[in-house]
């Protein structure tokens, strides 16, 4: 298999990835390769990969800082192109304002903001300043974090609240499925 085989196979349980790949078979895979910019030596095999292999197979979210290799097209011409610009300070307020619904916490996120640099390099990028208010409570007493804890923090609490509504489903179907009048 290749990197994003690797990748899966290393770090998720036997049937976690059988799952991927029965998705990936069916064609409802979803591969998120964030910081294409940030890939270093791997480049090469990636875009390969890419080229080859995940383009045809997978649905595919690349994400890059501005690259030559990603404006001369050839290798990326099939894929749609957005620029996401900053934030201004405004539009950080209004987000981060409608997150909290209460000024005092929006105020308090702000402070923390102010006193954080590492979150105040995030917040003017739409989906990182999503990350971080989602993480916001475990990190709001951290003196510094770092954006992979934030993440981190953030996508547990996503499987989190996935896995609730999960078990609520489950819990509902059982439910229905008890004849009238019987009690547990």
């Amino acid at each position: 298999g290749g990197l994003v085989d690797q990748y899966l196979e290393a770090n998720f349980t036997e049937t976690r990835y059988n799952l991927f790949r029965q998705a990936r078979a069916q064609g409802r895979l979803l591969v998120i390769l964030d910081g294409l910019d940030e890939a270093g030596a791997r480049e090469n095999d990636i875009v390969n990969e890419i080229k080859y292999i995940l383009v045809n197979e997978v649905h595919l979210v690349l994400t890059s800082r501005p690259m030559e290799r990603l404006q001369q097209g050839g290798e990326f011409e099939r894929f749609r192109r957005f620029t996401v610009k900053p934030l201004t300070k405004q539009q950080q307020q209004t987000v981060v304002q409608r997150h909290f619904q209460d000024d005092a916490l929006a105020q308090q996120f702000n402070r923390q903001v102010d006193q954080n640099r590492s979150l105040a390099e995030l917040v003017d990028n739409p989906l990182q300043l999503s990350l971080v208010l989602s993480a916001w409570q475990a990190i709001a007493n951290a003196d510094s974090v770092s954006t992979v804890e934030i993440y981190e923090i953030a996508l547990n609490g996503i499987l989190e609240r996935l896995q609730s509504t999960k078990s609520l489903q489950n819990a509902a179907r059982k439910a229905d499925s008890l004849p009238a009048g019987s009690h547990r």
